[in-house]
C-alpha cells in the first residue's frame, strides 16, 4: 500500500466542474484536470508509486484546514481526481490524427473491474493545511461467474 498526500483542496459538487457545457465550463474542467494530473504524478514519483497495470483500491480523504468544516455526504467530488488518475483521459486531435491524452497512470480506468473505490471521508489536517490524502494498493479481483459457466 501506498500512501501520498496533495497540498490542494478536493473539489466540492458546488464547483460544477464538468467536462460539458460552453466552451469556457470544458476550459475549467481540463484546466483543473491538468493540474490535479500533475499534483498526482509528482506525489506518486515521490512515493515510488508505480504506474497501474491492474486493479487498484482507492481511497480518498478530504482533509479540511484551519476555519474549514466538514462538507455535506454528497459535497465532496472524486470525478476530477479520478479523471486525472486514469492512464489515458482523453484524446486530442492534431490535424486529422487523434492523439491519447496521458493522465497520471495512477489507476488503469475508473470502470467497476479496475478499480474498488472506497466511500471519501473527511479529517481535519493536523496541520490545519487543506488537502487530499490517497491510499492506493494493488489488489486482485476475481472473474464474475455467470449462471450460464455454472451449467445451469
Amino acid at each position: 500500500m501506498w500512501v501520498f498526500f496533495i497540498p490542494r483542496p478536493m473539489p466540492s459538487k458546488n464547483d460544477r466542474l464538468v467536462n460539458a457545457g460552453t466552451q469556457a465550463q470544458r476550459g475549467r474542467y481540463a484546466s483543473t484536470r491538468a493540474k490535479w494530473c500533475t499534483d498526482l504524478h509528482t506525489a506518486m514519483w515521490m512515493a515510488g508509486v508505480p504506474k497501474a497495470t491492474g486493479p487498484r483500491r482507492l481511497s480518498i480523504v478530504r482533509l479540511y484546514g484551519k476555519g474549514q468544516r466538514e462538507l455535506d455526504d454528497d459535497g465532496p467530488d472524486p470525478k476530477i481526481i479520478l479523471d486525472a488518475a486514469k492512464a489515458v483521459i482523453g484524446t486530442k486531435t492534431i490535424g486529422r490524427l487523434r492523439v491519447p491524452m496521458n493522465g497520471a497512470g495512477l489507476i488503469v480506468d475508473d470502470r467497476p473491474g479496475m478499480l474498488e473505490l472506497s466511500p471519501i471521508t473527511q479529517e481535519r489536517a493536523a496541520d490545519g493545511r487543506p488537502g487530499v490524502r490517497v491510499e492506493i494498493e494493488d489488489i486482485t479481483i476475481e472473474p464474475a461467474t455467470s449462471a450460464r459457466g455454472q451449467g445451469r
